[in-house]
């Protein structure tokens, strides 16, 4: 069942029809609101999923390491590559940089040898420095952490730079070796028996970082319309179509929530192009000019069609144009305040990387790949001990959050048959909105014994012992053997 049947359902049910955007759409929050709530207050087996990250060791300079800075929030290595270079994996952005004891957070990676912290460092050349990993961020729709195993895997890693005389290279890194496998069990008594008879030493212990979270942009962008004749017809607005837009932040790992919505409808018989303006800056201010005005707080600009599916569809159907949810189409950097939409998403540079562009929003170049806004609130991170020797990567399982349902195609992702809790629940909240109590309490009963249905299905198995109750000592005198039980 996808949005839109269960909005026909609930019209149905209410005998009440007016075809209005608006009126779907307040029955789509109120679906949407149920949807998230129980999604993300049980742990569903069916909402759990797993993460590959790796665990590091601490990054310390070498004798071709030396850090140099000016002065401002980016440090930089050597680009002269030599025996013991360090080049910087991407998950260095939110560890902690630490030089002569003074500690500064990586908001920011531009490439292998060059970063950006979180306060200006004292123009100089050193020595010494370490990068440590002091805690690891978790997925962006992780609730919460439900178990971390280490199952030996390996994993290359590939890191691109540019040596002095121009040439381009690569450094490749194996990871670690592993600290033994756990034998097939079901996922959460896994994780709680230690089943590894080649542990030497003792278990990793992952604890529960603090929830971190961004301020968002204070205001909205402003949307104008610009227009020419010159506009190719592929790089142009529907014209008839309302947008919206909005912006978040991105900072060390972190993104923000979005900004508010700016709206713009494009005028019929004209080649036209949506320019936004009035985005914050978020760049440094330094008296001296000449420094480097980085702070890796990029802007993620999102877009959408204000329009019901069915007259979009209707006017000229073209995904690519920002049909549906919210769509990731930009990444700009910290100066920029302005930014033009000519609709160009995979086909020309519009995300940001370091100081240049990627060549496209999605790596595979499927349009489905590309990045949607999933506001999420607080990130959740967490802290290992003990620090590795050699990095190496781990497998953790977690529950996670799902997206808002927003086209009419879109579908819970629940086991189909408990798809009408939705339904019963939206239908509860209305009826209650309007006055009508006894059908208020009808749907309330229904959602109620559905959701109970789905509890004892699909919720985590507990952790349990299966115990033969011959070797009870409460029952030692009467039976050698009997019936298992739990317990």
């Amino acid at each position: 069942m996808n949005l839109k049947d269960m909005i026909t359902e609930i019209n149905s049910a209410l005998d009440y029809n007016p075809d209005l955007k608006q009126y779907d759409d307040n029955v789509a929050r109120v679906i949407n609101r149920h949807y998230l709530q129980v999604s993300s207050q049980y742990q569903w087996l069916f909402m759990q999923k797993r993460h590959l990250f790796t665990l590091r060791k601490d990054i310390a300079a070498g004798s071709n390491d030396r850090l140099t800075a000016d002065g401002s929030r980016v440090v930089s290595l050597p680009t002269l590559i030599g025996v013991g270079t360090k080049n910087l994996p991407e998950d260095i952005v939110g560890q902690t940089l630490v030089i002569d004891n003074t500690e500064y957070m990586i908001t920011h990676r531009r490439d292998a040898r060059t970063f950006v912290v979180d306060s200006p460092i004292a123009a100089g050349a050193y020595a010494t420095w370490t990068i440590k990993y002091t805690s690891y961020p978790m997925p962006r729709d992780s609730i919460e952490m439900l178990g971390i195993i280490d199952r030996g895997l390996k994993i290359k890693e590939t890191v691109s730079y540019t040596t002095d005389s121009g040439t381009d290279t690569t450094s490749t890194t194996l990871t670690g070796p592993n600290r033994g496998r756990f034998i097939f069990l079901d996922a959460r008594k896994e994780e709680y028996l230690q089943l590894d008879r080649q542990d030497t030493g003792d278990s990793f212990v992952s604890v529960e970082e603090m929830h971190t979270n961004l301020r968002p942009p204070d205001f909205a962008p402003l949307a104008t319309i610009t227009t020419s004749p010159a506009f190719d017809d592929k790089t142009i607005a529907i014209p008839g179509v309302t947008y919206d837009y909005c912006y978040t932040f991105t900072f060390a790992g972190k993104e923000s929530s979005p900004s508010p919505v700016a709206s713009i409808k494009v005028e019929q018989g004209k080649k036209s192009r949506i320019l936004l303006i009035r985005i914050q800056d978020t760049s440094a201010n330094y008296s001296d000019s000449s420094l480097d005005t980085g702070t890796g707080r990029y802007k993620k600009i999102y877009r959408r069609v204000s329009e019901k599916e069915d007259d979009f569809i209707g006017i000229r159907p073209t995904l690519k144009k920002g049909a549906g949810p919210w769509r990731h189409i930009a990444t700009i950097r910290e100066d920029l305040t302005v930014y033009t939409d000519d609709f160009t998403e995979l086909d020309e540079s519009t995300v940001m990387e370091g100081t240049t562009f990627d060549k496209k929003i999605s790596p595979s170049g499927d349009l489905f790949d590309s990045s949607y806004l999933n506001e999420i609130g607080p990130r959740q991170y967490l802290r290992f001990w003990y620090t590795p020797d050699s990095d190496y990567p781990v497998e953790a399982r977690y529950h996670r959050r799902p997206t808002r349902l927003v086209n009419d195609s879109d579908s819970p992702d629940w086991p189909v048959q408990y798809h009408h809790y939705l339904v019963y629940a939206a239908l509860r909240d209305i009826c209650v909105q309007h006055g009508m109590n006894t059908n208020s309490q009808l749907y309330e009963s229904r959602a109620k014994e559905l959701l109970e249905r789905m509890k004892s299905k699909y919720l985590s198995r507990t952790d349990r012992m299966h115990i033969r109750r011959g070797f009870d000592r409460a029952m030692a005198d009467r039976e050698r053997f009997g019936i298992p039980s739990k317990s």
